[in-house]
């Protein structure tokens, strides 16, 4: 709040009279009690709201100063109380310290002022991760609550707005991911130690004095050196990138396929595909055990036991040892625990290779006595007969050698994960004192267990993991031709969507015939098709339609392409460039669009404004990748004198920008563009000098009407802007592990509800054909691990895509087009499209330019391209009326013309789509 305020002109904080400071209160009333002696303010997460303890007298044999004090001492001697006496206090006080007391003044205090307020307020306007994640304070509500379960329990009726991001987002939040280490500035462990450092040498180092940012500080400097070895060994050896990369791994199915390696079980042998691996039987411990929603209970009995099964079980109990304690802090254990724990140690910190190979080598020899040898092995444990390298033939010398690397890394990879979940846990207590963001991190915010009940497990299982994904880049290669990679880490804690879709049941209870709320999910793209993300499964019951003429003028929406080329007569592709390069390819294609011609004409950009008969709207929206580009993009901009002074800049809520960074320009100052913050993008219209502003695509998808000011009595404001120009092809990134999550969790929604299409067919068909509930669960589970691994081993490239995801790619970036498309025609005004990019249709840029020859053009312009895509995804709903029995639901093709039509029609305008669809 205060960055935006100040971004609108009120510098100084004491101009800064928000009435939204009223819930935004830091303030703690017992600050002021603390007493003189305090030199700092107490810390925000500090705040001992319900963390008071009855106070411990320093000195019981010492007279009390005060008169209560010298009464309380006269009364215990008249009970006989000898005034040294104070072995009841003391042996108290443990008990008092367990037992916490509620601030006596929650009442009447200022930060919790909205809690309270809530008691009594009709309506409450929340965002999904506030109901979800926080809980409601004990001190209004004695039972354990979140604030989705008390306004599900309260509430006649729910409204979500936007229902297909707030899907998103569940499964976002009960599914964290987050990029640990990667080529490049987003690298999260490298940004946490910066900042550690900075921070550190602010103050002196003086936060170390708190034993919590000791700890958490130790922690990072760990989290470092494991990741540094980790990447170290990926680098160097094939062998192990191929033995981590299958889908993702954790240090307990890389210690798992050691013993499966060393110990190979007789219930495996039939499968001769292992090399090492198995399908685990049940994933749920892979998470933690007080979160796992499952156990293996239940389970058929397998075959005899092996004659080696006693020392695997041995063996088995000092990897799970290890596991919960890699570097021996709750140590010694008497056991070769103890010799693993110290072993990671020399393996993160050695400066001698050869020796700690050597003592992984003597541990290796250790856990191996007793293991079988090639000859007494069960056939398929082994390879097919012929030749068989000899790092698979077992205890040979390049044998142990291979399954001493991977020892190596399975220790190193252990410590990674327990100090990792270190610092996620110690983020709040030290968030303060280092400055971090409290919600800078998606691992620092855990789904709650609380939803356990409703949520269903994911459909491959509870998981966690890490995957390591190689970097195809040419740049990242170094003169040998090896190559870097980008180490990640999920937790996948349920099906987030299903919390939507059974809000209705939430707070029901059948048996006192008490129903939940009525719940209204509302969004004019929550229903898309094949797309994983948008399409929400409910029955869509209403339709919200415009006013006639509203959808008249909507319908006069046109779609045009302007297609820029080089000097070589090339179209101007950005979207898939090499990062590298693609700052220099968005810089020429500004150039191209907003420069004049050498001869006088004016640009295609001024020629585009000039045709939005609406002075009013008289401004473009450019939109682009990402921030960073954003501003890239809006520099070049400002730099040409036509658009100097008239460029502003979206920056986010949270950027640090100087002191005097306000979105209004200083007429003597010209050099740098405006800013305006995400949160003020409605304000845009008010500033009479801005003509272009440039904005990351998805900042401004949803939730910003930017609307005209009205100039006389009685004019209704309209959409600000006239025209939009996508100067990049919207595509999520390919490493992006939610496209993943989003795939399995729309794939187990349509599979466990029957819906049709499906190459694994349906559920009841599934059920039907099992001999056994038992058996169709573990069926079920089986054929969702298939698929979640295709998913995270697919390259998500649309150019890579098979057939069916190609369809739900397009039916994603239609959503988000259509998103941003509705900012322009607030109000009932149509709007102008203008596609920049070539990645949008190269086919129909190349036939454009016209001085080429076909053979000479690179491959991607042979590709039709996304628009010919999404009017393909749509033509079949706008065919004849017969067809309409050939779709699941007959609704379907009048529900897509309601919801779509505007959209299909201007792309039908676009030259190339006057021919037949391609399918």
């Amino acid at each position: 709040m205060h960055r935006r305020l100040a971004a609108r002109g009120q510098r100084s904080l004491l101009s800064q009279t928000s009435p939204a400071f009223t819930h935004l209160s830091t303030a703690c009333p017992l600050d002021a009690l603390r007493g003189l002696e305090t030199a700092e303010p107490l810390r925000f997460a500090d705040a001992p709201c319900g963390g008071l303890h009855p106070a411990v007298e320093s000195s019981p044999s010492q007279e009390p100063e005060s008169a209560a004090g010298r009464a309380a001492l006269a009364l215990r001697r008249a009970r006989g109380e000898a005034p040294g006496d104070r072995r009841e206090h003391a042996e108290n006080r443990d008990d008092e310290l367990r037992d916490p007391h509620a601030c006596p003044l929650w009442g009447g205090c200022p930060r919790h002022a909205p809690a309270r307020e809530l008691v009594d307020a009709l309506i409450w306007v929340a965002n999904p991760a506030s109901l979800i994640q926080t809980a409601v304070p004990g001190q209004l509500n004695a039972e354990r609550l979140r604030y989705l379960e008390l306004a599900c329990l309260r509430s006649d009726i729910v409204v979500v707005d936007e229902a297909d991001r707030v899907q998103m987002q569940l499964d976002q939040m009960f599914a964290p991911s987050a990029t640990l280490v990667a080529p490049g500035p987003e690298s999260w462990i490298d940004q946490l130690q910066k900042h550690e450092i900075d921070e550190l040498v602010r103050q002196g180092r003086l936060q170390l004095s708190d034993r919590d940012v000791e700890r958490w500080s130790a922690a990072l400097a760990i989290v470092r050196s494991a990741a540094n070895r980790l990447y170290a060994m990926l680098i160097d050896d094939k062998d192990l990138r191929d033995w981590v990369q299958i889908d993702y791994f954790s240090a307990w199915t890389l210690q798992d396929r050691l013993l499966h390696a060393w110990y190979p079980p007789a219930a495996r042998a039939s499968r001769e595909d292992l090399d090492g691996e198995h399908d685990i039987e049940d994933e749920a411990d892979l998470y933690e055990d007080q979160e796992a929603l499952g156990g293996a209970a239940g389970r058929a009995p397998g075959p005899e036991p092996e004659p080696w099964a006693a020392r695997r079980n041995e063996v088995t109990k000092l990897f799970d040892a290890f596991r919960d304690d890699p570097l021996g802090d709750r140590g010694p254990y008497g056991t070769a625990t103890d010799t693993l724990a110290n072993l990671a140690h020399d393996v993160l910190h050695t400066l001698n290779e050869k020796q700690t190979r050597r003592r992984v080598r003597a541990l290796l020899t250790t856990l191996l006595h007793g293991a079988p040898g090639p000859d007494r092995r069960p056939a398929s444990a082994n390879r097919r007969k012929g030749d068989v390298p000899p790092r698979e033939i077992p205890f040979s010398e390049a044998w142990l050698e291979l399954n001493a690397r991977r020892l190596e890394f399975t220790l190193a990879l252990s410590a990674l994960h327990q100090r990792l979940d270190r610092v996620t846990f110690l983020w709040p207590q030290v968030e303060a004192a280092l400055r971090l963001d409290p919600g800078g991190h998606e691992l620092t915010r855990r789904p709650p267990l609380d939803y356990a009940p409703l949520l269903p497990e994911a459909p491959m299982g509870n998981v966690l993991g890490f995957q390591y994904l190689l970097d195809e880049r040419w740049s990242t290669r170094d003169r040998e031709g090896r190559r870097t990679g980008t180490l990640r880490f999920f937790r996948c804690a349920g099906v987030g969507r299903e919390l939507l879709l059974s809000l209705s049941r939430l707070g029901a209870d059948p048996e006192k015939g008490v129903a939940g709320p009525h719940v209204m999910l509302m969004s004019g793209t929550s229903w898309a098709g094949t797309s994983t993300r948008a399409h929400v499964l409910a029955p869509v019951e209403a339709v919200l339609k415009p006013r006639q003429e509203a959808l008249d003028a909507i319908r006069e929406t046109v779609f045009r392409t302007e297609f820029l080329y080089d000097d070589a007569g090339r179209p101007i592709r950005v979207s898939g460039q090499d990062l590298e390069d693609r700052p220099d390819v968005m810089r020429l294609l500004v150039h191209r669009l907003a420069r004049p011609h050498r001869d006088g004409r004016p640009s295609p950009l001024q020629h585009e404004l000039a045709q939005i008969p609406d002075e009013r709207r008289r401004r473009a929206l450019l939109l682009v990748g990402s921030y960073r580009e954003a501003g890239e993009v809006a520099e070049a901009l400002n730099a040409i004198p036509r658009w100097r002074g008239k460029v502003r800049v979206l920056v986010a809520d949270d950027a640090e920008l100087d002191s005097g960074a306000t979105a209004a320009v200083d007429p003597t100052d010209d050099s740098a563009a405006g800013v305006v913050r995400r949160g003020d993008l409605a304000s845009f219209a008010d500033d009479p000098d801005a003509e272009l502003l440039v904005a990351p695509l998805l900042a401004i998808e949803r939730g910003h009407n930017i609307l005209t000011v009205p100039q006389r009595p009685g004019e209704e404001p309209v959409a600000a802007f006239g025209t939009v120009f996508f100067l990049v092809r919207p595509h999520p990134r390919p490493d992006d592990l939610f496209l993943s999550i989003f795939a399995v969790n729309d794939w187990a929604a349509r599979f466990v509800r029957d819906k049709p299409g499906l190459p694994q067919g349906t559920f009841t068909q599934l059920v039907r054909e099992a001999d056994s509930l038992d058996h169709a669960g573990s069926t079920f589970r089986t054929i969702a691990r298939g698929v979640w691994r295709d998913l995270l081993s697919r390259p998500y490239v649309y150019s890579a895509l098979p057939e069916p995801e190609k369809r739900a790619f397009a039916w994603d970036q239609l959503v988000t087009i259509w998103q941003v498309i509705g900012r322009l025609v607030r109000g009932g005004v149509p709007a102008r499209v203008v596609f920049v990019d070539a990645a949008f249709a190269p086919r129909l840029a190349v036939a454009q330019a016209g001085a080429r020859n076909a053979g000479d053009q690179p491959r991607w312009t042979r590709d039709p391209g996304l628009l010919v895509r999404l009017r393909d995804v749509l033509a079949p709903y706008f065919g004849p009326a017969d067809d309409r029995d050939d779709f699941p639901d007959p609704a379907d093709p009048m529900l897509v013309r309601l919801l779509y039509q505007p959209l299909y029609e201007a792309l039908q305008a676009i030259a190339p789509h006057h021919q037949a669809p391609t399918r």
